[in-house]
């Protein structure tokens, strides 16, 4: 067994101790604890076996290969045991390093020989480029698959790049969309810039690099029509918590044109009962916004708080319905929210149009322009930095308008 760092230094007796405990805190179901105490003693009676007392990524790591676990394989190819287990131990190893559960998806897995640069460079974009979450984000998954790439192929450490290389990973990736590849290359930009920068290299990588600009599709904006809109509310049933929550949800994307983000950050100090407003920071451009509360989403909101809502010292408006009871995590888009009810309200969409949260944005707008709304009213409800982007979300032709029409006395903003 190699010698890899422990884990906070933590015995396995401890690690597990404080796991169980901290599951359950957060409110687990019995049936779900005891399965987890089960993976536990697997845990303990394999340290035991192999004569190990602290808890180590690669103590773990021998537990997955003795149990015929890969960790890299999707989940559908194994058995529901064998994913549990290993969810149950990515779990407790994480809650060992960062004190929480860190996330449900799995860490992006980076080479050894690349682990501390590129943590340095991610650092170096926060403390220094200001980068938002999001694009940092972006970044480490396609950097992580770079280093990858490179590993793969015996390249351990920076100083191992070669224009070569370089090739062959473009050429890997080459059948991603022009928007994803364009991204990739930016990323690659920007850290080889770093590399040279901090002395990890001795070659300007970067300038070999030539920037992709991606023009973009000359489609409509994504539009539902008013019934579509309807049917899609009356669809949720609001009779069970996960229904008042997802109601309210569809509400400040269909009425308010809220982006995901701002919805999943969503915090109870964000709501002005006394003058009846939603104010939030703006999740793209870190703008203060002030919406109006209207009476339909301030009446679902108060629904689902007071009985929806699970007891808990988060501040977050919206937490998941299962435990944990936590807010939804950075990757979470709510697609599946959306996607459930259009499919029960039996709405079907062409596999062209877009179909996710965001496509209620550009609806808000164009009911908006037709209520006779000006750009710049439009512009400021939806957190727009320019017009120009504004007159692409309502950049709509005539038998398109029509279909979306809104009487005046029906609209929600004046």
């Amino acid at each position: 067994m190699s010698t890899m760092p422990v884990v906070k230094r933590m015995s396995v007796e401890q690690a597990i101790a404080a796991y169980l405990e901290r599951v359950q805190s957060l409110r687990y179901s019995q049936h779900s604890i005891a399965r987890k105490r089960g993976y536990c003693r697997a845990l303990r009676a394999f340290a035991r076996d192999r004569k190990a007392v602290w808890l180590t990524t690669d103590l773990v790591s021998a537990l997955f290969a003795h149990k015929g676990i890969n960790e890299e394989a999707h989940v559908d190819s194994m058995t529901s045991r064998q994913g549990e287990l290993r969810t149950t131990l990515w779990a407790l190893r994480d809650f060992a390093l960062h004190g929480h559960f860190h996330t449900q998806k799995k860490p992006h897995r980076i080479p050894a020989g690349w682990q501390t640069v590129l943590a340095d460079y991610l650092r170096f974009c926060v403390e220094c480029r200001g980068l938002a979450k999001s694009t940092l984000r972006e970044r480490e998954a396609y950097l992580a698959r770079f280093c990858q790439f490179l590993d793969g192929r015996g390249t351990a450490t920076p100083r191992g790049i070669t224009s070569i290389r370089i090739s062959e990973f473009l050429r890997s990736v080459s059948h991603l969309h022009s928007v994803t590849l364009a991204n990739v290359v930016r990323s690659l930009k920007s850290f080889f810039q770093y590399l040279f920068m901090s002395g990890a290299v001795t070659q300007k990588w970067a300038e070999q690099l030539v920037p992709l600009r991606c023009a973009q599709p000359d489609r409509l904006p994504a539009i539902w029509r008013p019934e579509e809109v309807e049917a899609l509310l009356r669809a949720v049933d609001r009779s069970s918590p996960v229904g008042k929550r997802n109601f309210a949800i569809l509400l400040l994307a269909a009425r308010m044109g809220m982006r995901v983000g701002e919805i999943r950050k969503l915090r109870l100090d964000h709501l002005g009962w006394e003058d009846a407003t939603i104010s939030f920071v703006q999740s793209k451009t870190g703008a203060a916004q002030v919406l109006p509360l209207t009476e339909e989403v301030g009446s679902a909101l108060i629904d689902y708080l007071r009985h929806g809502r699970p007891q808990s010292d988060h501040r977050e408006v919206f937490l998941r319905c299962r435990a944990p009871f936590e807010p939804f995590g950075d990757y979470t888009n709510l697609a599946q929210i959306i996607t459930k009810y259009r499919r029960w309200a039996g709405i079907h969409l062409t596999p062209e149009r877009k179909q996710g949260m965001h496509s209620l944005r550009h609806t808000v707008a164009s009911r908006l322009l037709e209520t006779g709304v000006g750009f710049e009213t439009i512009s400021s409800v939806l957190g727009h930095r320019s017009l120009d982007t504004t007159r692409e979300y309502t950049r709509i032709d005539v038998e398109t308008l029509r279909t979306v029409a809104l009487a005046p006395e029906d609209a929600d903003h004046d």
